[in-house]
């Protein structure tokens, strides 16, 4: 496969190869490792809390961050020319693949934009490239390593129809990277305080009857059922009911408790329908969930991702009234700008608040 055929700004990617998964990737042919794990470890902690997750149908803006560190470190990319250096990466991928050939060209893409002011915005070629090495070592996987599944062969389908590795990777939401948790100097609260999402009684009840059965897990690991406490919420309110948001209710319930707080009373309606698009667009949240424990249904990851992005959109347009300005408020939104959830940005030096 020629580099120059998938180095330039990618499009948005389709939210069709997101739906349907059921298996992964590493289920159905477990990749070898692309780099030195140090190197792939150092540029994941500087640079995953803050390196855009862009949702599906969503055109990127720029590249990831971690991947341009990680060809950086090894030679294979040049940040002030934005070149790869082909021989370099050769070198330095594991087994020496020597089907990766010389561009006949030199490639160039548009300028990437950062969502963040304070750093320039990384180049799209090393992620196009990285993405481009995991499909042919996918397509190629030797057959003493293959699952021969009829749900791998479906990904096999789905990426030669143009979807991404990345979107292979996972039949559900993926976890908060630890990096999302490190490093903040206050807790959510200490920068804005939010109304309730529900009456107290209600959280207290949902509380008690599912959080034994739905714990938290810890920072990075895969869950594969949502919030059985939130969708308990959901339920109580009639927010969420056979497997969907109910908008209409949402607005009357939401009008209660947030809508009654004059200055966040504004942001409401625009938050209310921009989250029902946002949630029900990204089809890993309707993955079928399975339980943490037996003899249960799995919890929706419905309706955990709708109350993320709520509090998310309200922390981040936070009225100038109710902002604390604090130390660490402003690395805090900008957590939440890049795909971070609002639950990682509650764990400060004082710890998490109920």
């Amino acid at each position: 496969m020629l580099v120059s055929s998938v180095l330039g700004q990618p499009p948005a990617e389709n939210k069709t190869c997101y739906q349907g998964n059921q298996k992964t990737a590493t289920e159905c042919c477990p990749l070898p490792r692309m780099m030195e794990k140090a190197i792939a470890d150092a540029c994941n902690s500087k640079y995953k809390a803050l390196s855009p997750r862009v949702p599906p149908g969503v055109r990127k803006t720029e590249g990831s961050c971690v991947t341009q560190c990680i060809f950086t470190t090894i030679g294979g990319f040049n940040e002030k020319n934005n070149t790869l250096n082909i021989e370099a990466i050769r070198k330095a991928q594991y087994g020496k693949r020597s089907w990766i050939r010389r561009p006949g060209r030199r490639l160039s893409c548009p300028t990437p934009v950062s969502p963040i002011p304070e750093r320039d915005g990384c180049s799209f070629l090393p992620p196009a490239l990285m993405n481009c090495i995991k499909i042919d070592l996918f397509q190629k996987c030797p057959k003493n390593k293959w699952n021969n599944a009829p749900e791998c062969q479906h990904l096999k389908e789905k990426i030669s129809t143009g979807c991404s590795f990345s979107a292979i990777i996972y039949s559900q939401p993926p976890p908060d990277d630890k990096a999302c948790f490190q490093g903040n100097k206050v807790d959510a609260n200490g920068c804005c305080e939010l109304p309730r999402f529900v009456a107290r009684e209600i959280n207290t009840k949902c509380d008690e009857k599912y959080k034994p059965l739905s714990p938290r897990l810890p920072p990075g690991i895969q869950p594969y059922e949502g919030s059985c406490v939130i969708e308990c919420l959901f339920n109580t309110t009639g927010m969420f009911k056979d497997g969907k948001l109910l908008q209409d209710k949402i607005q009357q319930q939401l009008k209660k408790t947030i809508g009654a707080d004059k200055n966040f009373a504004p942001l409401l309606n625009g938050v209310v329908a921009d989250c029902y698009r946002y949630v029900m667009d990204n089809p890993a949240n309707s993955f079928k969930p399975l339980p943490m424990t037996p003899g249960r249904p799995g919890c929706s990851f419905i309706p955990q991702a709708y109350m993320n992005c709520i509090k998310s959109e309200l922390f981040e347009n936070c009225p100038k009234a109710n902002w604390t300005a604090a130390d660490g408020c402003d690395l805090l939104k900008q957590k939440l700008n890049v795909g971070c959830s609002y639950y990682s940005i509650m764990i400060g030096v004082k710890g998490l608040k109920s």
